[in-house]
């Protein structure tokens, strides 16, 4: 996990930033110009980036934090395939496994908080406080939640019947891996709403392709 998703934030949130460079100003072009464009992460190594090449942009500064290759048909395609290869092994670990690989991806984010949270008020144009108070801080809570709680949802929760007729019976919600999951993600969270939904999903023993 923390080959495959820990630079996958960063990869992914300079992407989600990249489109405001069709509104910046030529300086900040030429700037980034030399800079080597991040490539697509498919199958835990960058590669591919046959889609457009367009500049992460700081809103501002107006500087070019960094150039962005997004994924072409054919990145989706193999990342689709990985992913499939991968979810039938995930899927059979135990929650107890699981839930160590994402207390070590918690570990990570903790450890880099700083670097992560000055990134994303750079590629946001927000202060850096509130990077980390409504980014950073919210996904780790979220992420200790999902770690302690994803087995109880897994084994089902009781629906409380509200009619007469189903008084006699049982009912329950039931969750259970359905294979690869796609995340689309908003632009103003980069960081937290990606790895709050990657970690639902990992816990739950879906593979995940952002």
């Amino acid at each position: 996990l923390r080959d495959l998703y820990s630079p996958r934030m960063s990869d992914e949130s300079g992407t989600r930033s990249a489109n405001l460079d069709m509104q910046a100003p030529p300086q900040a072009e030429q700037q980034g110009a030399s800079v080597r464009p991040v490539l697509p992460l498919v199958d835990g190594q960058p590669s591919g980036g046959n889609g457009k090449v367009l500049g992460d942009i700081d809103p501002s500064s107006g500087k070019t934090l960094g150039r962005i290759a997004f994924a072409g048909a054919e990145d989706v395609d193999r990342a689709v395939e990985s992913a499939a290869f991968s979810a039938a092994l995930w899927r059979g670990t135990s929650f107890e496994e699981r839930g160590a690989r994402l207390r070590k991806l918690a570990e990570l984010v903790r450890s880099q908080a700083d670097e992560i949270a000055e990134l994303i008020a750079r590629e946001q144009g927000k202060p850096r406080l509130e990077a980390l108070t409504l980014e950073i801080l919210p996904a780790l809570d979220h992420l200790r939640f999902i770690i302690w709680h994803a087995e109880r949802y897994h084994a089902g929760l009781a629906v409380e019947p509200r009619h007469p007729f189903y008084v006699h019976k049982r009912a329950h919600y039931l969750y259970d891996a359905i294979g690869v999951v796609a995340l689309v993600t908003p632009f103003p969270l980069p960081f937290a709403i990606p790895l709050i939904q990657v970690a639902a999903a990992l816990a739950m023993g879906n593979s995940v392709v952002l």
